[in-house]
């Protein structure tokens, strides 16, 4: 396998998805053998650069440059296309493979459908993760569990073949939202003609669609815990303060009380 020289990507991000790059794209030429890929909502074409290392020469990036920092893409500009993803995508062009990685949870649940129907006339095979409730996230405004998706891709004549995630499940070089949520999508009419994809349907291991991994939920456990440690601090700083205003008021009755010695204090 191809690493690639990590000092051609200077920007932190990268480096951080880098190592999952690295590892999942070997594994999606070796099950599909594409000859182009698009990737929708690709960032600064991390993965696409890595498909490029690894032998692949079409490729073509698509994301909202509202969002990212052109300047520090590690593709070519003639492999981008501006787009707002919210809007429909119309490109008279199939692919082999269409990537769209951890993007559908920043786009509101009314685009839900437009994105998919976008990603279905783009090729007849999708590899596609978005974040499930409570993973957490920087503008996250659709979280939702794998089958959500699922019957999204249904209606578009896609069905998944869940064929990858048993090679990733326990690949600690692999960030654990991709561990979790990557989902292959196949066209129907596609998959009745194509005895290998016929082959990884039946033989999957992963059967379940919803489903947590391990250490995103300890880290949801521990996000939960830090928010009810501080929780549990602001009410005692309030019960302190509370206590601490009494106080000061049952003070100030007692000296209005010897000012003014008709004024009763109150029990």
């Amino acid at each position: 396998m191809k690493t690639g020289n990590e000092a051609t990507y200077p920007h932190p991000l990268l480096l951080a998805m880098l190592p999952s790059a690295q590892q999942v794209v070997p594994l999606l030429i070796q099950l599909f053998q594409p000859k182009s890929v698009v990737d929708v909502g690709c960032g600064l074409g991390i993965w696409l650069s890595v498909f490029q290392q690894e032998g692949v020469s079409s490729v073509l990036g698509i994301d909202n440059p509202a969002y990212i920092d052109l300047n520090h893409s590690v593709i070519h500009p003639k492999d981008f296309l501006a787009h707002d993803l919210q809007q429909p995508l119309a490109i008279n062009q199939s692919y082999d493979l269409v990537m769209c990685l951890e993007v559908a949870e920043h786009l509101p649940a009314n685009q839900a459908n437009t994105l998919v129907q976008s990603l279905t006339r783009l090729g007849e095979i999708v590899v596609f993760s978005a974040a499930i409730p409570h993973q957490g996230g920087i503008h996250h405004v659709n979280e939702q569990w794998a089958s959500y998706w699922v019957d999204l891709f249904a209606k578009a004549r896609f069905t998944p073949v869940n064929c990858i995630k048993h090679s990733l499940w326990a690949n600690d070089q692999v960030e654990h939202w991709y561990k979790q949520n990557l989902l292959v999508f196949v066209k129907n009419e596609r998959l009745q003609h194509d005895a290998h994809l016929q082959h990884l349907k039946q033989n999957s291991l992963y059967t379940l669609q919803d489903v947590v991994h391990p250490k995103i939920w300890e880290q949801m456990i521990a996000n939960k815990n830090a928010e009810i440690s501080l929780l549990k601090e602001h009410i005692a700083y309030l019960k302190q303060e509370n206590t601490g205003i009494k106080n000061a008021f049952n003070n100030l009755m007692k000296g209005v009380k010897r000012k003014l010695p008709f004024v009763k204090h109150r029990k």
